[in-house]
């Protein structure tokens, strides 16, 4: 504690300076083609004296393992800024102001149309699960009969005895993937890509777990915190389906890599959640489509999260998939964003494969041997998991709906 403590006060002394706090966010945001720690790299030492490059470079090489070869070098030097990074105290943010930049952000997507939300029910019977919510009651205009679309009633229902919600028509999209194909219906998806329209609710597992039946998001998190695993192994954990066997064999590829990887495929049913922090480095994957519903339980583990995200600047995707509380989380400080363009239905080319893997073996390796790196990040993950609760998205479906029927519906519904 007295070594992080003098870490922390020596960064307090020489924080970095505005114009290289804008420089270093921005590079982050623009994670498409190039790798995120390359872009975050050139704007730290743009910003860092020439000495104190160098002697931190030094410190790092000296520490790096002998079995890293020349050719990560650069990937490992990326992974230094990311550290620059996470060594400085996450400070706190306005979190209602970032939620409603956020809500605004996937409202704007549909260019300030408004609809007669009434006369779409018709046009789209056949595609989307419809919900209508007249004095505060849920009514099913359009049923589905799936375990989505009953836990998205649950969740619904339990939004309805907290707040009050103006007359309004939802259509809902229960598929993974996200409604992109026309602007001319405002539809809620579970997840949707930077440059999509399309609105975002909350996964259908907050109200109730998928992994186990009897335990809801808040439930799940206490059984996390207080798991105390017997023994921890030194791995890069991930343990699910084969959901991308029929695209871009992401998750094959990586369970047939030999240690430090372990991807197991037998199914995550088989793994209860607490157990994921028997292993030390954990990864998120995508799934059949490029987003995982487990990431905000793997933050509570205390464990540095790998998400690797994949997205397609061919269908107008700008950057990764997001989910409901990514306004809540803060890439490369609360967790490690690695991100690709590709096309994600495909099987991944060779080159790329092996740009995935370098850069989850150079996070392994660098988090390896800077132990206070290795705390950050993952206390910063577990503080910002425990925003991430019912009470949070039951406000933010709230306020969802409510702008978007103030900003989307031509007239009112009665």
């Amino acid at each position: 504690m007295d070594i992080l403590k003098r870490f922390l006060s020596l960064f307090k002394r020489k924080k970095l300076n505005k114009s290289a706090s804008k420089s270093i966010s921005k590079s982050i945001s623009k994670n498409r083609s190039k790798s995120t720690s390359k872009n975050i790299l050139k704007s730290v030492l743009k910003n860092e004296s020439k000495s104190e490059s160098k002697s931190r470079s030094k410190n790092i090489l000296k520490n790096e393992s002998k079995s890293i070869s020349k050719k990560n070098h650069k990937n490992i030097l990326s992974n230094k800024s990311i550290n620059h990074m996470l060594s400085l105290e996450r400070k706190d943010f306005n979190k209602r102001e970032s939620m409603n930049k956020f809500i605004h952000h996937q409202i704007d997507s549909y260019n300030n149309q408004k609809f007669d939300l009434r006369e779409l029910v018709t046009k789209y019977k056949h595609r989307f699960f419809i919900i209508e919510i007249i004095n505060n009651k849920l009514k099913v205009l359009v049923p589905n009969y799936g375990e989505r679309a009953h836990n998205t009633i649950v969740l619904l229902a339990k939004m309805l005895k907290k707040y009050k919600i103006k007359n309004t028509i939802l259509f809902i999209n229960l598929a993974d993937g996200n409604y992109f194909l026309t602007n001319d219906v405002p539809v809620f998806n579970f997840s949707v890509p930077e440059g999509n329209h399309g609105m975002i609710i909350p996964e259908f597992d907050v109200s109730n777990v998928r992994l186990n039946k009897k335990m809801d998001l808040n439930t799940l998190y206490k059984h996390i915190i207080k798991y105390k695993p017997k023994e921890i192994l030194n791995d890069i954990y991930f343990v699910g389906s084969a959901s991308t066997e029929r695209k871009n064999k992401l998750r094959e590829l990586l369970s047939a890599e030999k240690a430090p990887f372990h991807v197991d495929l037998s199914g995550a049913t088989k793994v209860e959640m607490w157990d994921f922090k028997s292993h030390k480095y954990l990864l998120d994957l995508p799934g059949f489509k490029p987003w995982s519903i487990r990431f905000k339980f793997l933050l509570s583990t205390q464990r540095p999260i790998i998400r690797v995200s994949l997205h397609n600047s061919k269908y107008s995707e700008h950057n990764f998939w997001h989910l409901w509380f990514d306004y809540l989380l803060k890439p490369n400080q609360d967790y490690i964003q690695l991100t690709y363009d590709c096309d994600y239905d495909t099987p991944l080319s060779d080159e790329l494969y092996q740009k995935i893997k370098s850069d989850i073996l150079s996070t392994y390796h660098y988090l390896e041997h800077n132990e206070i790196a290795y705390k950050k990040i993952a206390e910063n993950g577990f503080k910002a998991s425990q925003n991430i609760s019912i009470d949070e998205s039951l406000f933010y479906l709230y306020t969802l709906i409510e702008t978007y029927t103030k900003r989307c519906s031509e007239k009112p519904i009665n």
